[in-house]
């Protein structure tokens, strides 16, 4: 009888600890991805003259089917601007799923400076997530 016991107790403890709430994790920026489209280390700053690619990768967990989820990137130098976004939604509930965007190099080049990169979802008591890199 104590065991049986015990082993609720343990099997409620490890309900009660584990974090079941949508996250966005491993949030990483690079101009060379791995051949999976997932960023090897998180770069705050890129070459302007080496980078043709800007990505952003990460893993988001416990996010519910049909759930928008939007990457926004922004310059920063000056004012904030918007420079693009991309919404997704998800097909299947989703634990440990990569999702990455990429924003490619203007005609021009890109402007030199500071940038951001921001994913949110749709889902109630989620805080949007950010990144900041810089481009030089």
């Amino acid at each position: 009888m104590k065991r049986i016991l015990f082993l609720i107790a343990a099997l409620a403890f490890a309900a009660s600890s584990c974090n079941l709430e949508p996250s966005i994790d491993h949030l990483r920026v690079c101009n060379n991805p791995d051949y999976d489209i997932t960023c090897p280390s998180d770069n705050s700053v890129l070459d302007a003259g080496e980078t043709d690619t800007i990505y952003v990768t990460a893993t988001i967990s416990h996010v519910p089917q049909n759930t928008e989820l939007t990457i926004t990137w922004y310059y920063l130098e000056g004012s904030e601007t918007k420079i693009d976004d991309v919404t997704l939604r998800t097909d299947e509930d989703m634990v440990d799923m990569p999702v990455y965007s990429y924003l490619s190099k203007p005609y021009e080049g890109w402007p030199l400076g500071k940038y951001k990169v921001t994913i949110d979802m749709e889902l109630e008591k989620f805080k949007m997530v950010e990144k900041e890199f810089s481009i030089e």
